[in-house]
């Protein structure tokens, strides 16, 4: 399992996951400074009436907000809200940083309820009455109530789920859409938190205990699969200092799908319908196509989290790597630049996705039906062209991706963190293939890569490389494929002379 974690993680490193909002297409505005830890472990005494949060490193004093609007300020880790009234109150707070590094992100919700105890009791038969089988209901409600979900709000959200069910027996794309709208419109955020923090600080947490025990139950095979227990309790320690932090994480995933969900309206998604149900591509569908691709990925462009968001969830898959690699050490990796490259990654993507046009759909289209090689010739000069146009209209945005590790800390990142990635990969493979993982990882050490691969060479090969590859390119073009073309015409000589053969066979046989 190990494994594919470690594999997992230096595909993370190298790719970036989301990207922020930007009205300049060729260039991108992002803040490389520390970001502050989200404040965690919020907690209320309902007697005193008083906040309570754990301290963050670094921090010069503490935004509270009261139901999502600025309170006040504080220098200490408590508010006492004894002078505000109302039955329910939702609380998040925001660590403010010094000269130099960044302001957290807002932490999760936690709730002043009154009459907290009635309302757990309701919230019990609530979840009795649904009859989800939760592992903990005690937990469960009580985590529900704490986040500000009472008995009625949950009733009401689970209606509005089960009458999602109907949606899998639906085929047409309008009726799907609509009930998807219809729902996330009336869906509270603050809600849908306060269930997710349920499913993964209570019900994961029992969920793993209940795995964990039964590794541990007087198994013969107890040692056997020691390091499957040492992973579990791992993730249950995870869950402990970071089980905050994940909903957070999630709940940055949710809102981002909702934003694009209502970028979303009825035109599109007729045009949409139209597309599948057509029973083949004209040029009309064609074009229709490229429309709708258009719309969709700007909206996925525009709605994109801010960095901000980025790096709280990049924070949480590092600390979740480092759980699911047994304590890799991923302290060489900046948060903040390694979110930067999910800002430009994503930007370069969904620029590459708008390049293709008519023409290159349409040229792909007609590959798809070909019937013999030289019927391709056509989409590999629209690839040519569309990589050739992508890499000029990109050009800064590549650069400003290149630029933001210094040479000498892309030189740090590939000694002491890609080469224990892939020695790390390279053990456990040969491991699992020999079962001889220790006599591997004794006898071939790092030192054998790092005399192997010099980093100067490889990066002067890859700047060498990216610079011959462009000239390659605009030789292409603007020689109008001539090479291309004769290449098509060695290959259709050598197709006329196998036929030959294959006739001049067929007489002699």
């Amino acid at each position: 399992m190990k494994k594919l974690w470690v594999l997992f993680l230096a595909l993370f490193a190298v790719f970036g996951i989301v990207s922020c909002n930007n009205d300049d297409p060729t260039e991108i505005e992002y803040n490389l400074n520390e970001q502050l830890d989200v404040p965690s472990n919020l907690s209320v005494n309902e007697s005193t009436k008083t906040l309570t949060w754990d301290a963050v490193e670094n921090a010069t004093r503490y935004n509270v907000y009261v139901d999502g609007v600025l309170e006040t300020e504080v220098t200490g880790t408590s508010f006492d809200f004894s002078g505000i009234t109302g039955d329910k109150l939702m609380f998040t707070v925001k660590a403010m940083a010094p000269t130099g590094m960044q302001n957290s992100n807002v932490s999760t919700t936690i709730a002043y309820v009154a009459n907290r105890e009635s309302e757990i009791s309701q919230m019990k038969l609530s979840i009795q009455a649904r009859d989800m089988g939760v592992s903990d209901e005690d937990a469960f409600a009580s985590e529900l109530v704490s986040k500000g979900m009472l008995s009625e709000d949950f009733d009401s959200m689970m209606d509005e789920m089960e009458n999602m069910e109907t949606v899998f027996e639906m085929t047409d794309l309008t009726d799907i859409y609509d009930e998807l709208d219809q729902l996330l419109s009336t869906m509270d955020m603050d809600m849908v938190e306060a269930l997710i923090s349920s499913i993964i600080k209570v019900e994961l947490k029992a969920m793993i205990q209940a795995e964990l025990a039964m590794w541990n139950h007087e198994s013969a095979d107890a040692e056997y699969y020691q390091d499957e227990i040492q992973q579990l309790e791992d993730l249950l320690q995870f869950i402990e200092d970071e089980g905050d932090q994940a909903v957070k994480s999630a709940m940055i995933v949710i809102e981002y799908l909702v934003d694009v969900q209502n970028g979303i309206d009825n035109e599109l998604i007729t045009s949409m319908e139209t597309i599948v149900n057509s029973e083949e591509l004209s040029s009309a569908n064609i074009s229709a196509l490229v429309s709708v691709k258009n719309d969709l990925v700007n909206n996925f462009k525009d709605n994109l989290p801010e960095v901000q968001d980025v790096i709280v969830l990049n924070s949480t898959l590092v600390a979740f790597m480092e759980v699911m690699t047994e304590g890799m050490d991923t302290s060489i990796v900046s948060i903040p630049k390694q979110s930067a490259q999910s800002l430009m990654s994503m930007e370069l993507f969904f620029n590459f996705i708008l390049e293709m046009d008519e023409t290159y759909i349409g040229a792909f289209v007609d590959a798809g039906n070909a019937l013999s090689p030289a019927d391709t010739k056509p989409l590999v000069k629209e690839n040519i062209k569309l990589m050739n146009q992508y890499l000029e209209n990109n050009d800064v945005l590549i650069q400003q991706l290149n630029n933001i590790y210094t040479d000498a800390e892309k030189e740090d990142l590939f000694y002491d963190y890609y080469v224990e990635v892939m020695m790390t990969s390279y053990y456990d493979m040969m491991g699992m293939y020999t079962g001889m993982y220790n006599d591997f990882s004794a006898t071939f050490d790092e030192t054998i890569i790092e005399a192997q691969l010099d980093f100067d060479s490889i990066m002067i090969l890859q700047e060498s490389m990216g610079e011959k590859f462009k000239e390659i390119l605009d030789a292409i073009v603007e020689s109008d494929y001539a090479v291309i073309d004769a290449i098509y015409v060695v290959v259709e000589l050598q197709e006329t002379t196998q036929s030959q053969v294959n006739e001049v066979e067929a007489v002699m046989n």
